[in-house]
C-alpha cells in the first residue's frame, strides 16, 4: 500500500479558519496516511514540506490549500516555479515575482487529474481543472511537492465552508482522492 502525506494550511490574511486545514484535522494519521499542517510562509512551508517529505519519504503527497470564492474543488494541473502575489504571507513577505529555486519552470503532475474529476463528478462533488495553483504560497508548495516527488503529487484547492459546500463534502472528496491515490499506478 501506497504512503500518502496530505498537507493544509493554516488561517491566513484576515480569515478565521482555513477549510484546508478543518478537513485536514478530520483524517486520522495511520500507517498509510500522514498529515502535516503548513504555516502560510513562502519560507517555512517549503522548508517544512522538504523536511517532511525526508523524514516521512512519502510515495506520494496531496496538497490541500483554501481558495477564497471557488465555486468547485479546483484540481491543480502543475506547480510553477514563481512566487507572485500582492498580498503578504503570515510572516509579513510580499513575493512580487521571483522563482522558488533553479529547478525548471514547471513541473505538472503525473496523476491523471480528467480521471480525478470524474470521480469527483460521479459521487455529486463539483469539481473542475485549474491549470496552476497561482503564485501565492499554496503554489510554493505544489512546486515543491512536485519536485520532492518527481510529479507525484497533487494539489487541491478547497472552497471555503459555505452551505452549498460543507466540511463533510470537502472530506468525502480529500478521502476518495487518497483512496484513489492509494490504488493507484503510476508509470513514469
Amino acid at each position: 500500500m501506497k504512503k500518502v502525506l496530505v498537507t493544509a494550511f493554516e488561517p491566513f490574511l484576515d480569515h478565521v479558519s482555513n477549510s484546508s486545514m478543518a478537513v485536514l484535522n478530520r483524517l486520522t494519521d495511520d500507517k498509510d496516511i500522514k498529515t502535516f499542517l503548513l504555516p502560510v510562509s513562502y519560507k517555512k512551508a517549503r522548508f517544512g514540506l522538504i523536511d517532511a517529505i525526508d523524514k516521512l519519504k512519502p510515495d506520494y503527497i496531496l496538497a490541500l490549500g483554501m481558495a477564497y470564492g471557488a465555486k468547485a474543488i479546483r484540481v491543480e494541473k502543475l506547480g510553477i516555479n514563481y512566487q507572485y502575489s500582492k498580498v503578504l504571507d503570515n510572516d509579513g513577505v510580499l513575493k512580487l515575482g521571483e522563482k522558488i529555486d533553479l529547478g525548471l519552470d514547471a513541473i505538472f503532475t503525473k496523476f491523471d487529474e480528467n480521471e480525478i474529476l470524474k470521480m469527483l463528478e460521479e459521487h455529486h462533488i463539483k469539481a473542475e481543472l485549474s491549470l496552476s495553483a497561482g503564485g501565492y504560497v499554496c503554489n510554493t508548495v505544489y512546486y515543491t511537492a512536485l519536485e520532492g516527488t518527481s510529479g507525484k503529487s497533487l494539489f487541491i484547492h478547497l472552497p471555503e465552508e459555505r452551505e452549498d459546500f460543507s466540511l463533510d463534502m470537502m472530506e468525502e472528496a480529500v478521502k476518495r482522492v487518497i483512496d484513489y491515490l492509494k490504488n493507484v499506478e503510476i508509470t513514469l
